[in-house]
């Protein structure tokens, strides 16, 4: 039996890779199914690291491109929307072609031929949009003799990493043009939330403000209701973590919505709790374990 090291080496490759390449030296090949399942993990997820490598490499590139147009730019907001609407055009498959190959004019030095446009389309759609599981196997581990590194401009490649560009053009327009909360700015730019001194008007100190930002982003964010709200308001009650021993719950509520921008209705809050929340806390309580 063939062995991940086996596959790894460049020793065999396996049937159905892309062999869209001249090569000299071809390998042995053999079927996914000749390796042992402990094997076929390895594989699929070492494929699978290499997507998301050049994934990234793409993505970094587009967007230091993008920051140095952006600093010397007099419309900055105009150049994120247009690489926006130019981006959804492509993976739209709006693009009409008028010569053999597609040029985007963005990106220096890539083009694709109509086949190749049809793969990233379908790639948005079938994997992005659906959200179908990736088929990791048009790739080629890199000690393989079919591997070239053209590979790191596959239009599958491409498609994932104009998406993700994408994405954080969105976030980039959000954060710097459009209502965007102070928690969404954040995140977006790696930071934590800045303290301000009217968070004391509510909270004991700073180190609790940083805190109620990490329950906020792990509990609040993706389900930001009453029994959540609850949660974190016995927790930082029975720990003594705001200004006063006895601050009322529409005060907090009121708070949260305005510094996070949630909207939360200022109802009395509910009961019902659930463990993972308790998990959640104990945890992030470990990290913060300098909070009093």
């Amino acid at each position: 039996m063939v062995t991940f090291i086996n596959w790894l080496n460049g020793e065999v490759e396996i049937s159905g890779s892309d062999l869209n390449f001249h090569v000299t030296n071809i390998p042995n090949f053999v079927s996914i199914s000749d390796f042992s399942e402990d094997d076929q993990v390895q594989i699929v997820n070492h494929l699978k690291e290499l997507f998301e490598r050049y994934v990234d490499e793409s993505f970094c590139q587009f967007k230091t491109n993008c920051e140095a147009q952006l600093e010397n730019s007099q419309e900055k907001k105009a150049l994120i929307t247009k690489n926006i609407q130019q981006i959804t055009e492509i993976l739209n498959g709006d693009i009409h072609f008028t010569f053999e190959r597609f040029n985007c004019s963005y990106w220096e030095g890539i083009s694709f031929d109509h086949q190749s446009y049809k793969m990233i389309v379908s790639f948005y759609v079938r994997h992005i949009e659906k959200g179908h599981t990736i088929n990791y196997f048009f790739l080629q581990n890199e000690n393989s003799p079919l591997y070239q590194s053209t590979l790191k401009s596959h239009p599958f490649i491409y498609s994932y990493s104009i998406w993700k560009f994408k994405k954080w053009l969105e976030n980039y327009l959000l954060c710097h043009y459009e209502k965007g909360t102070d928690l969404e700015k954040a995140r977006f730019f790696n930071k934590l939330l800045e303290f301000k001194e009217s968070d004391l008007k509510i909270l004991k100190n700073e180190g609790c403000f940083h805190f109620l930002c990490a329950l906020v982003e792990k509990i609040l964010v993706n389900e930001p209701n009453s029994n959540n709200t609850s949660f974190i308001f016995r927790k930082f009650l029975l720990e003594n973590f705001f200004f006063k021993p006895q601050i009322p719950q529409i005060d907090f509520i009121e708070y949260l919505n305005n510094r996070f921008g949630f909207d939360i209705p200022p109802v009395k809050l509910g009961t019902f709790e659930k463990k993972i929340n308790n998990s959640i806390y104990l945890n992030l309580k470990e990290k913060f374990h300098w909070v009093n």
